[in-house]
């Protein structure tokens, strides 16, 4: 090889080196594979993938210390699992690996956990995170209850650039834990966008929450130690922030809100209320709790920021000129409140957040009965295939046994009790959605209960030969 040649081969090389080796790396990461489409003998490998999510975390478990890297390539997998410490999941490409949960916990995640690249849809709880964990690039999505539930703890979980949507609450992060929520899209839950619990510290930065239907970010500002910044919170229902006092969380937080977009909100930009009342509350709370500073907060269906937040340098004065002026526009402009109107005030924001709960509470039992209800049909399947399987050549000569059926008239009585909780539901609710909800739950029972009941009668009066021989000789 002459010269001119092995100079020409180096860079070439190099070239291939640099945008060969990450793939390389990266595949050679993952120790564990799951391949739904995949039809052979099953390792967990590569080439010899696991068919199952399920059997991939078996192996991850049996791994003891070793790494639990699992790659799932493009397809839908059972989920209704609990993921060992130290386990990572990697999606091949985030919209089509799909796992998906029927049961509490669609993903329950024990710690040291990391998601990549998939989505995870339905469960009660779509991801259940119980200590730190990452979840980046991903979609969550269909949770009855929450999106993204977060136990009480001190361990630190990061959500970013991912999306989180038509739950029944985006992301419930409770007592005490660190949180980084950052360049995320948080839109269409039924509820709040982002529920913050006392004590939380970290931050929530660079995220759209648009579209919820209760408020965009709620906070319990107790002991809270936390930056929102850099958000755009745009057409939720309810205020855009709701910062809220609890007297069994009455310390000051340290909340600073700065460099957001706050906008089109059903209520107030930000607002500050006492759900439970407000005992115990200092005169200068807010105050003392917010730093509110540098935010665009405009066109929201009430003022910019409630008259209770009493928070120094809120807005500028640009800002508070062009805010009174789309107040007088829309006929909604308030002059300052007295102390009685600021009272009154809060009383109404927890008479709403009242109703709030209410519905809140309706929509969970509503989808615990539908949780319910599959396991429920599937009991009663396997018990009729049971009967129908046993005692075949006693039936035929002596009869059929009536208690036999007890178990499905058992189930009937399941099915009633629940027919009765959804009329209760129905009655209680205000929410067009809801109902219909429950008219489709009832008319599917219905139509189930019938179905049993009618396998029932027919049981009971199933032919048997010494039944037959008595009537014909009419003994």
């Amino acid at each position: 090889m002459n010269h001119f040649k092995r100079c020409l081969l180096l860079p070439v090389m190099l070239f291939l080196f640099v945008i060969f080796c990450p793939q390389m790396a990266r595949a050679a990461s993952y120790n564990i594979y799951v391949d739904k489409s995949y039809d052979g003998d099953e390792e967990g490998t590569s080439d010899k993938p696991y068919k199952t999510l399920k059997k991939a975390v078996e192996k991850a478990e049996s791994n003891g210390s070793g790494e639990r890297k699992i790659h799932l390539k493009n397809g839908e997998y059972d989920g209704d699992l609990t993921l060992p410490k130290e386990t990572e999941l990697y999606g091949q490409e985030k919209a089509k690996v799909i796992i998906k949960g029927h049961d509490f916990n669609n993903l329950n995640l024990e710690g040291n956990n990391k998601l990549e690249n998939l989505t995870v849809s339905g469960g009660m709880n779509a991801l259940n995170l119980k200590g730190k964990t990452t979840v980046s690039g991903c979609i969550i999505k269909n949770a009855g209850k929450n999106g993204v539930n977060m136990t009480e703890g001190s361990s630190p979980v990061v959500i970013e650039k991912s999306e989180l949507a038509y739950n029944a609450k985006g992301m419930y992060v409770q007592k005490g834990r660190a949180i980084d929520i950052v360049d995320n899209s948080i839109h269409d839950n039924d509820e709040e966008g982002i529920d913050i619990r006392e004590k939380v510290r970290g931050s929530v930065i660079g995220n759209d929450v648009f579209s919820n239907g209760e408020g965009g970010i709620e906070i319990v500002v107790g002991s809270a130690n936390l930056t929102i910044r850099g958000n755009d919170i745009k057409k939720n229902k309810a205020s855009g922030i709701a910062n809220q006092f609890y007297s069994s969380a009455s310390k000051t937080g340290k909340i600073t809100i700065t460099k957001n977009t706050i906008s089109r909100n059903g209520h107030y930009g930000m607002y500050c209320g006492a759900p439970s009342g407000g005992e115990g509350r200092p005169s200068n709370y807010w105050s003392d709790s917010l730093d509110v500073t540098n935010n665009k907060i405009e066109l929201n269906k009430k003022k910019a920021i409630s008259g209770s937040c009493d928070v120094v340098k809120a807005v500028t004065e640009e800002e508070k000129k062009t805010n009174e002026t789309i107040e007088s526009e829309t006929a909604i402009k308030e002059e300052d409140k007295s102390a009685e109107e600021i009272v009154k005030q809060e009383q109404e924001e927890d008479v709403f957040k009242q109703e709030e709960e209410k519905e809140t509470k309706n929509k969970e039992t509503l989808a615990q009965i539908k949780s319910d209800k599959n396991r429920l049909w599937e009991e009663i399947s396997n018990k009729k295939t049971e009967i129908n399987k046993t005692n075949r050549f006693k039936s035929f000569f002596f009869g059929f046994d009536p208690k036999a059926v007890s178990p499905v008239k058992e189930y009937n009585e399941k099915i009633k009790a629940n027919i009765a909780v959804l009329s209760e539901l129905s009655n209680n609710t205000n929410l067009d959605e809801v109902k219909l909800d429950i008219d489709q739950l009832k008319n599917e029972m219905d139509g189930r209960l019938k179905e049993n009941e009618a396998f029932v009668q027919q049981k009971e009066k199933s032919f048997s030969l010494f039944g037959w021989a008595l009537r014909l000789f009419g003994i």
